[in-house]
């Protein structure tokens, strides 16, 4: 996913500036290095996270300082201190696309069926997705680039950004759609991630999840070509073809039941 506006802050530990020698300076500083400590724990990235948001509350890099928290669970698939800072840096801007895009594809990747509120969470994952592509749908990309979040982006840079908001929106519109059993609803969805994919083995996914969700509604013809296309994408993918398997078992004979 491509960093926006202060989502970039990890990767440039120069934000604060050299000659500010000032205590919260120093926490910036502690707090980068730890996000950026290749041998460093999670435990130990957020005490130095929750050190800094204790002691500068209102200070001017707390999103910043958040959206770093974000990254830094997103990465490690850790969904619940992933949540917690997304929805602390959300309350401060609302609008902020890395995080929205985030937990809109983290919320029905970990949401169970056991939550008491798991429409909630799945609505709330829904409104993320669509708040991403409604912005990323309104860029006017050109040849000078784009303008966004306070830096320039060039038009190769702008539309893989935008290409990496909307793909992974789609699919978790789809994914939300399939937990809720809207199989019609999951493959347009899909159909619309698949838009945006390149690689043949995420591409594969996609086509798996589309025969998924054509089985859901017995739709055997549809459900074989699209299985079929993810056998003809990902054919080494062991545990990818493992579910593909799964799913023609449920269709039965090709020939048979009408399908």
């Amino acid at each position: 996913m491509v960093a926006l506006g202060v989502g970039a802050w990890g990767q440039a530990p120069g934000a604060a500036k050299a000659e500010d020698a000032s205590p919260e300076a120093a926490a910036v500083k502690v707090l980068v290095a730890a996000y950026n400590d290749p041998v460093g724990t999670p435990t130990g990235f957020d005490a130095a996270l929750d050190n800094f948001r204790l002691q500068f509350p209102q200070s001017q890099q707390m999103l910043a300082a958040l959206v770093l928290g974000v990254r830094y669970h997103r990465a490690r698939n850790e969904y619940l201190p992933e949540l917690r800072y997304g929805m602390a840096a959300l309350a401060m801007d609302p609008q902020d696309l890395y995080v929205l895009s985030s937990l809109g594809i983290a919320i029905p990747d970990n949401v169970k069926n056991s939550d008491l509120d798991r429409d909630a969470q799945l609505d709330r994952a829904a409104g993320f997705d669509q708040q991403v592509i409604a912005a990323a749908a309104t860029w006017m990309i050109g040849p000078a680039g784009l303008e966004y979040g306070g830096r320039h982006y060039t038009e190769a840079q702008a539309t893989t950004m935008r290409n990496n908001l909307e793909g992974p929106a789609y699919l978790s519109l789809g994914r939300i759609a399939s937990l809720r059993e809207k199989p019609a609803e999951a493959i347009a969805a899909y159909q619309k991630a698949l838009g945006f994919e390149t690689a043949p083995e995420r591409q594969a996914q996609l086509y798996y999840d589309i025969g998924a969700a054509e089985v859901m509604q017995n739709h055997g013809p549809e459900a074989r070509a699209a299985l079929a296309k993810a056998r003809q994408l990902a054919p080494n993918a062991d545990l990818l073809m493992k579910m593909v398997a799964a799913e023609e078992a449920k269709l039965g004979p090709a020939a048979g039941g009408g399908q």
